[in-house]
């Protein structure tokens, strides 16, 4: 009888690896096109006055994972920088489309393929954390504009912003990768072969989450702008936007903050979690919560990084013949985010890699330097 019930089950994690391995090709096939589709778009249009007045004009300004353009091309286009957040969309879609293809492969034969599903759930949470800073900031900027033109009376210059579809086909992907997630977590039917323990493992999850949330909260930029003689300076991190006057009061604004410290507070919390299993001797969940943290933080670290590049390129380029330039200074918490991608994808190698089945020891082979009589 219980032939037959390892038998059923061991059908059942297989039905489960395939519909897995689809939900991995399906955030593939979503995750990679959306980063090129249109996160947004603003719509600048101009209705006219009277006489003297310019003519009449309707601009768009489109927002993709990868560049902004503007249509038609105008001289005094918006001043735009976006991070090429598809460069995380990329990896975590290519790593999903292998692990997918070595699930299929690894139908029908024996043991269970940890590893590919560890690198399956690192996959989709690197897609599903760059997804959750994209929402926090496309979201963010259109409940700004809308708030902005509630209190906006009637002009003949009007404004708008429309979520596009690249947008939402990167949400799609979030959510067929999370369902991923949940289906590559079923443990493997009795009986599974032994994992090697990953005590030592809790060290660098423990100094990841650490300084994950140490990266959030310090300061990322520091920015000066401003005529000469009433310079303002912007502090920027993962938490708020703080804008000082020449004197150094706070000056108030009334624009809302992206929530970016969301996905670096969930990545922390899975990887603490993780490294609790991880001392508590639960091999297994330890290495699987411990990849989606990791992931869930480098899309967090990969989002806020690449904005930082893009925005001192735009800065560089805009400086050129500026009487008073802009000061755009990389900051403590920067270079601690950077600390932590190089630290994601080490302890991701790391979990991957020891999670081989320790070799059975044999019989009349030495164990702890002594022979071990088999007669």
């Amino acid at each position: 009888m219980s032939g037959g019930n390892g038998f059923v089950g061991a059908m059942r994690h297989e039905q489960t690896s395939l519909v897995a391995a689809i939900l991995l090709w399906i955030t593939t096939a979503f995750a990679l096109p959306g980063s090129f589709g249109a996160f947004s778009t603003w719509i600048s249009s101009y209705a006219g006055g009277g006489p003297g007045s310019p003519a009449p004009y309707t601009n768009t300004t489109t927002v993709t994972g990868w560049t902004v353009f503007t249509e038609p091309s105008t001289t005094d286009r918006p001043t735009f920088a976006t991070a090429a957040v598809g460069i995380p969309f990329t990896v975590g879609a290519a790593l999903a489309a292998v692990a997918c293809l070595l699930l299929l492969l690894a139908r029908g034969r024996a043991g269970d393929p940890l590893r590919i599903r560890l690198l399956g759930m690192f996959a989709a949470a690197l897609v599903a954390g760059t997804v959750v800073m994209v929402v926090a900031d496309q979201g963010t900027q259109l409940l700004n504009h809308i708030i902005r033109e509630a209190g906006t009376g009637e002009s003949s210059f009007s404004t708008d912003l429309v979520l596009g579809t690249g947008f939402w086909l990167v949400v799609a992907a979030a959510a067929m990768g999370v369902s991923a997630i949940g289906l590559l977590a079923v443990p493997a039917p009795p009986p599974a072969a032994p994992v090697r323990p990953v005590r030592l493992a809790a060290v660098p999850l423990v100094l990841l989450a650490g300084l994950t949330i140490a990266g959030s909260l310090l300061p990322q930029v520091i920015r000066e702008l401003g005529e000469s003689n009433d310079r303002v300076t912007v502090v920027v991190n993962s938490w708020a936007t703080a804008e000082l006057d020449s004197r150094g009061a706070l000056v108030p604004t009334e624009d809302i903050f992206p929530p970016y410290w969301l996905a670096a507070v969930l990545g922390a919390l899975i990887v603490m979690i993780a490294a609790g299993l991880a001392f508590g001797s639960r091999p297994v969940g330890a290495r699987m919560l411990g990849v989606v943290g990791s992931g869930v933080t480098l899309g967090y670290c990969s989002f806020e990084l690449l904005s930082t590049v893009a925005s001192a390129v735009h800065l560089a380029f805009r400086n050129e013949g500026a009487e008073d330039p802009e000061i755009y200074t990389i900051a403590a918490g920067t270079w601690v985010l950077v600390a932590v991608a190089v630290i994601a994808v080490a302890t991701t190698v790391l979990l991957i890699v020891s999670s081989r089945p320790p070799r059975p020891v044999s019989a009349g082979a030495p164990v702890h330097g002594y022979g071990v009589r088999t007669a």
